[in-house]
């Protein structure tokens, strides 16, 4: 579906943009245009659990909405509203959004192979195994995980975001600002030392698990609620297309 061009007006839906000490509920209908990642985390569960909803809808709605949960957990999917999720920070080699949606993910799998797996094919779920075995989530902890709503999911990347850039950058907003919307980059880029990278392979284990962990409970909840596959309906994708393209009020 990322691949297919007549999906793209749905590209709004993979992120929020929320300024520097507001929330989500501060912003204005018309600023964030009734489109962002809180269409899907409200409206899909709906559809999913409706008995009435087509099959082929409930199956596109839910990869977007594993999707789109992954990523609000990722905290450069919660925006500053200037610089794209950190898509226009340039570090050595990358931006700043990919250096969180995969790179470190991908540098902690390695490390976490050569520690503790005999496997010659680690994967994301031997990955997914390492990072439950570290963090030892209790069942407590997870009810507690469980309970937060996705606006309490929202606010947590948000209060990341200030640990996301690295010091190399300019510590004011507004140079920052500068600095990633700039045409004219500085001869080397800000490099992400080993320090840097620790800290921030610790807050992506845990946004992965909390992750994991809060979509685990919804679909248990949807899925309790409604067993019911939809019904087989042949609709082609324009269709589908305008099922799916809800708002948020």
């Amino acid at each position: 579906m990322r691949a297919d061009k007549d999906y793209d007006a749905f590209k709004d839906y993979h992120f929020i943009e929320i300024q520097t000490g507001k929330n989500y509920q501060d912003i204005k209908d018309i600023d964030h245009e009734k489109r962002d990642s809180v269409t899907v985390l409200k409206k899909y569960p709906e559809l999913l659990i409706d008995p009435l909803t087509p099959r082929t809808v409930k199956m596109a709605a839910l990869k977007y909405l594993i999707h789109v949960i992954g990523d609000i957990h990722q905290p450069l999917h919660v925006g500053n509203s200037f610089d794209m999720g950190g898509n226009l920070c340039r570090v050595q080699l990358l931006n700043l959004h990919s250096v969180w949606d995969s790179q470190l993910i991908d540098l902690d799998m390695t490390q976490l192979k050569s520690k503790t797996s005999p496997l010659k094919n680690y994967g994301f779920i031997n990955y997914a195994d390492d990072i439950i075995k570290k963090n030892s989530p209790t069942l407590e902890d997870i009810k507690e995980i469980q309970s937060a709503n996705y606006f309490d999911w929202i606010k947590e990347s948000q209060n990341l975001r200030s640990i996301v850039y690295p010091d190399e950058l300019p510590a004011d907003e507004e140079s920052s600002r500068v600095y990633c919307q700039s045409f004219s980059p500085p001869a080397v880029d800000p490099l992400l030392t080993d320090d840097y990278k620790k800290k921030a392979i610790e807050v992506v284990e845990l946004r992965l698990l909390k992750g994991g962990i809060r979509l685990a409970g919804l679909l248990y909840k949807i899925f309790e609620i409604g067993s019911n596959s939809g019904p087989e309906v042949s609709m082609d994708k324009k269709q589908i297309l305008g099922k799916l393209n809800l708002t948020n009020f």
